[in-house]
């Protein structure tokens, strides 16, 4: 019997040990090879930042006749003076071992187009990282992550000219200052209902002083002058929130100014 549960507990043993130096093995095979896991994505307009620069993938598209991917994106950096000279490094779950030669084009300093050829018909996620070659030490400015079920795909790939992709870039600021119009409006609604609800109250407080003596009067007078204040405060507020919204809309008539300049193919 004794011998019997020591042989158990032998078997129990190597086992776990045999599965640990398989996890071990596919953690450090991925580290070595930096793959990225089958379901890992980066979606897309959404900010990633590392340290000083912001990397932001905008649209993603793989064709499937020539096996190209492509990937739009944005990068900001901000403790630079100078624009990023930036290469990219790319891998793929299925083949980590295998090198990828990418094209990296610069629309203009902020933005970038990158084509990865050469892809397996049943390639699974894709890992760019995205590497500044100006900086002393390579400086790694992060990763972005495109997977096959998020990537939209087009059957063949048909070549743009440069006019095309400041185009999209154009669109993209446009829509982001469409968007801070929109928060702005906001904010202007907001302040407006305050101010209503603040004059509200002062109307209430004045009724009130009617029947009021001494001390309590006093301070019902003050709570009056603390709102007027704040109704003063917030209409500026509202006042700089509509000069910021004039320049942005300028803004936006400028860019399609310049995208109608544009020769689209």
């Amino acid at each position: 019997m004794e011998l019997k549960l020591k042989t158990k507990g032998a078997k129990y043993k190597v086992t776990t040990a045999a599965i640990c130096l398989i996890l071990l093995f596919f953690l450090t095979s991925r580290i070595t090879f930096n793959a990225p896991a089958e379901d890992e994505n980066t979606d897309l307009r959404t900010p990633i930042d590392f340290d000083s620069v912001t990397l932001e993938m905008t649209d993603r598209t793989y064709f499937s006749e020539d096996n190209m991917l492509e990937i739009d994106f944005m990068v900001t950096e901000s403790s630079s003076q100078l624009p990023p000279k930036l290469k990219a490094i790319v891998k793929e779950k299925s083949d980590p071992q295998k090198n990828y030669n990418p094209e990296l084009i610069k629309i203009k300093d902020d933005f970038y187009v990158l084509f990865v050829r050469g892809l397996p018909k049943d390639w699974k996620s894709v890992s760019v990282q995205i590497i500044d070659e100006n900086s002393d030490d390579d400086s790694t400015f992060g990763k972005m992550y495109s997977s096959v079920v998020k990537t939209k795909t087009v059957d063949v790939f048909v070549k743009k000219n440069r006019d095309f992709y400041e185009a999209k870039y154009i669109d993209l600021r446009i829509k982001d200052n469409q968007k801070l119009i929109q928060d702005e409006e906001k904010k202007q609604r907001k302040l407006n209902l305050e101010i209503t609800q603040l004059r509200t109250q002062n109307s209430s407080l004045k009724e009130d002083l009617e029947y009021q003596i001494g001390d309590e009067k006093s301070e019902t007078q003050s709570h009056i002058e603390s709102n007027s204040e704040d109704i003063k405060s917030k209409k500026e507020a509202i006042q700089e929130s509509e000069k910021v919204c004039s320049e942005l809309q300028k803004r936006i008539e400028l860019l399609k100014k310049r995208k109608s300049h544009l020769v689209l193919d």
